[in-house]
């Protein structure tokens, strides 16, 4: 019998944005041997800068696909970020393995002075996009 074995591989070596999106990639576990187990798919934030990432679904079965989506603000400064996919099954870890070059451009729309952090409005809206994004993950 053979014993299950998984790889994990991103569609593209680098993808870029501008200030204040969200992107996706495909990210895709591919079943080496043995029979399917779940595998848990992680990948880096930098909170720091804003940029969060999360998974349509974190939880597949190879051989699958599910987009990977990486969402940046307009206070995300401009640059070049390494981001690592990670996927651990109850057996095996594929850690680090995969790295994606994330590259922000500035947008001219988010020049604009930033909104007061007491505004009740401006709070209720990244309260409802929070929401919806960590119902995902």
């Amino acid at each position: 019998m053979k014993y299950f074995d998984f790889d994990v591989s991103i569609n593209s070596e680098s993808i870029s944005t501008t200030q204040g999106k969200t992107v996706s990639i495909p990210i895709v576990v591919k079943l080496i041997s043995g029979v399917p187990q779940e595998v848990k798919l992680t990948a880096d934030k930098y909170s720091d800068v804003d940029i969060y990432t999360w998974f349509s679904d974190p939880f597949i079965f190879p051989p699958s696909s599910t987009p990977l989506f990486i969402e940046t603000s307009c206070n995300t400064p401009e640059g070049q970020y390494l981001i690592s996919v990670n996927g651990k099954s109850q057996e095996i870890l594929r850690n680090g393995d995969n790295m994606l070059s994330f590259v922000v451009k500035p947008n001219p729309n988010c020049k604009s002075p930033p909104q007061n952090r007491n505004d009740p409005i401006a709070l209720k809206n990244k309260a409802s996009l929070l929401y919806e994004r960590d119902k995902l993950n």
